[in-house]
Parts: C-alpha cells; structure tokens; sequence
C-alpha cells in the first residue's frame, strides 16, 4: 500500500491486535515496523486511538479479528487480506464479513481492488442490528459474567469505562516519508505537481528525485539524496551554513532545503536562497516545497522564473 499511493494524498494506518503487542514487546514491534513507519505508516498503539482510526477510515484492509467486523458495521468498505474461514465460528457476525466482502490475493495492487469494496459495503446495511442484542450494554453484561463465573458479588457502581483518545497517534506532520523518489510536473495554470513515493521499502519501485530528511538514519540514502532536507530544530542564523555545507558535501545535489515551521528554506548551487511558504498557515508540507523547487530547476529553470507565488499541489504558496 505506502509503494502503490502517492504518499501526500493517502495516509495509512496499522491496527495490530494487542496480542501482537504483548506477544512481540513494544521494541520488536517498533523495530519490524521502523521502515514502514519511515515510510509514512501510522502505528496505532493498542490502548487509544483505534477507534477514531477506524471512524475515520475510508477504506478498511483487514483479516477475520473483530477490527475489521467492527468497519464494515460502520459501513467502511472492506477488503479482506487474509481470511482463515476454519478459524471463524459458521453463521457469526465474523462469517458474514468474511462472505461478502472481497479477497485480496497476495502482492494484488489494491487501487483496482477498492471498487469492488465499495460495492460490497451496500450489503453491509443490516449489520448493524446483528452485532449486538445489548447496545451500549456491553460491558455490564460481561462484567456481570466474569462475577458469575468467579463467584463473587458484582460491586454496585457503574464498571469504570476509560475514555478514547488520540494518546499515541502522531501529529500529521509525522505521518510522511522521511526519504522519497518525488516526480515534479508544470501544471497548465503555471503551478507544480509533486507526487512522492518513500524508498525505505524492500520492494520500491520509486522514480524520480531522491528527497531526504537529513535525520534519516539510512547514511546512503543521505549521501545519495537529490536533495537534502533539515526537518529537526531551530537552527536560526546557522541555518545558512547547514544548506551551504550539505551542497558542498553533495556535487551532484541542486538543492539543499531545511524545513522552519510550515515553511521551507532553499539554498541554490548558485547561492541563491528562497524561503516558501503556505499563504494558509499550516496547508502546506515542507519536503513537498523542496522537492517541487528541485523539479523546477531540474528542467532547467531558475527560482526568479516562479515568482512571488504559485501553488505546490494545490496549495497557494508565496516565495521571499
């Protein structure tokens, strides 16, 4: 999925099940999934957040756990990565998922695929009603049994249900691929395109610049980048010197690029340095700035020939 979608108009998120959590510890998790998350990956810790990940789903990608039952209840059309049906009890709400909503096979590209999904969604209406006979009643009704089952007395307040926030979830900013292949395309109206795809995964079929962050831990991807990127600190006035060092340390680069707040600072080859900006605070992403720029003087152009404002995938961007 992080391969096949341009990084800036989709956004991914994990929703591991606890078991996998508590079976593999925190660490391991973090360190199989680092690359993905490099890529752009939203990993969704298991206490909070998954449940306005799941609300805010368009699209669900899933197996036979109860996540992916609980989507196609909200009516998320659903696609089914792997669903073990022997696993799965006949006749339950699980069964029902897993009869109409669409397989995946392995290594399919999934764009094609998401139609098919949301056609399937519309046999989803009546499963609302069939997911449970005790609406909002839930954790009594099982609490009432756990004290069953352990004989003893059921305390008599109300079970103490913890509230679901975004504890965890990254700030949007985060979830962006710290290394990217960028293609850069002159729109009609004069504005620029950029379309990113990350390089940290194993199958990458990326084209185009190489934009890197230069707190990416891969040394050759920062070595090799097109453009260097400082996405971290407050540099102030030494900032110069961070974009005058990393053109020197790179002969091929046209660019160097360091990211202050929702803008961008560019440095030339020339010398010349240019600072965009979002006329919107806070529309706009940084790397995305740096890299239609690259595109720009890579078809032979010069910063003065942009002019004081443009677009940068359809955001209104101003040039000083």
């Amino acid at each position: 999925m992080l391969d096949e979608f341009p990084a800036d108009e989709h956004r991914f998120a994990a929703i591991l099940h606890p078991n996998i959590w508590y079976g593999h510890g925190r660490s391991e998790v973090h360190r199989l999934l680092a690359r993905h998350v490099r890529a752009g990956l939203v990993l969704v810790p298991p206490e909070f957040g998954w449940r306005a990940t799941l609300i805010a789903s368009d699209y669900l990608i899933g197996d036979h756990g109860s996540v992916t039952t609980y989507g196609a209840v909200l009516g998320i059309p659903t696609l089914l990565g792997s669903f073990p049906a022997r696993e799965v009890a006949p006749g339950s709400l699980v069964d029902v998922v897993g009869s109409r909503a669409p397989r995946l096979a392995e290594h399919e590209p999934i764009g094609p695929r998401l139609a098919a999904a949301e056609r399937a969604a519309a046999s989803f209406t009546d499963l609302s009603g069939r997911l449970t006979s005790r609406p909002g009643e839930a954790a009594g009704a099982v609490r009432r049994v756990c004290y069953e089952l352990l004989e003893l007395p059921e305390p008599e307040e109300e079970p103490p249900v913890p509230p679901d926030d975004l504890s965890g979830l990254p700030a949007p900013a985060a979830c962006l691929p710290t290394a990217s292949r960028a293609r850069t395309e002159v729109e009609p109206g004069g504005g620029l395109r950029v379309v990113r795809h990350p390089v940290d995964l194993p199958r990458s079929t990326a084209d185009g610049a190489l934009v890197v962050a230069a707190e990416h831990p891969g040394r050759s991807l920062r070595e090799a980048a097109d453009v260097l990127v400082l996405t971290t600190g407050d540099w102030g006035e030494h900032v110069h010197d961070w974009l005058r060092d990393a053109l020197d340390a790179r002969p091929g680069s046209l660019l160097a690029a360091a990211v202050q707040g929702d803008a961008c600072l560019v440095r030339t080859r020339s010398g010349r340095t240019a600072r965009i900006s979002p006329r919107v605070p806070g529309a706009g992403r940084p790397m995305c700035f740096a890299a239609a720029v690259h595109g720009w003087l890579a078809a032979g152009r010069s910063i003065d020939e942009l002019g004081p404002e443009t677009s940068v995938n359809g955001v209104r961007v101003q040039l000083s």
